[in-house]
């Protein structure tokens, strides 16, 4: 593999990794699965499989050397794999067939992120701070769990009270519950006297 080829292919490769290595950080926080255990299950057969399949990455790492290619096959392999079961599985489910089930709002909070900006022809620096929203959740299968939600979602509810929500099995089995769909379930009344509250 001449040099021109090797650094397509390393530049496709690192390309579908970002976007898979996203994807399953995204799509993890809405499959309600014993982490842990789904992890450690990815990697089981990351290893056994990285046993024969370390040897075809040295055309890619330029390199015979066993236990570099046994690395970068097991992370490679591990993050293409979880992201496939947890894409595959929640674009699968049908949350137009399910019924919305009541939990409870454990605490609600903010975290502060940050815009990335272009400070020069190859680098980025920190931008302006944004908010994000969460509410965790008492999930059923799996217990607390945190979701990220809009910012109207988050005003509506208060810790300590139910919202509805959707839950359904994945294509592949597996449960996943869907943040957007996160809905106070309180009393008109007392929706009324909040609003009347934050005019005042």
């Amino acid at each position: 593999m001449n040099n021109t080829v090797r650094w397509i292919v390393v530049g496709l490769v690192v390309i579908v990794f970002i976007f898979l290595a996203g994807g399953f950080l995204v799509l993890m926080e809405d499959t309600l699965v014993d982490r842990r255990l789904f992890l450690g299950i990815i990697l089981a057969i990351t290893l056994v499989s990285a046993v024969v399949g370390a040897r075809y990455w040295s055309p890619v790492t330029k390199t015979h050397n066993y236990a570099i290619n046994f690395i970068v096959h097991t992370v490679v392999v591990a993050i293409v794999l979880g992201s496939v079961i947890v894409m595959v599985n929640y674009f699968t489910a049908d949350f137009d067939k399910a019924e919305p089930e009541k939990v409870l709002v454990e605490r609600k909070f903010q975290k502060t992120r940050y815009h990335s900006r272009r400070s020069g022809r190859r680098s980025y620096e920190r931008g302006e701070p944004y908010q994000v929203y969460y509410l965790k959740l008492d999930l059923p299968k799996v217990g607390s769990r945190e979701l990220q939600v809009s910012k109207k979602t988050y005003n509506q509810v208060r810790a300590g009270e139910e919202v509805s929500v959707l839950i359904t099995k994945g294509g592949l089995g597996l449960y996943v519950v869907s943040p957007a769909s996160v809905k106070s379930i309180s009393s008109p009344k007392r929706k009324r006297h909040t609003s009347l509250h934050r005019k005042s």
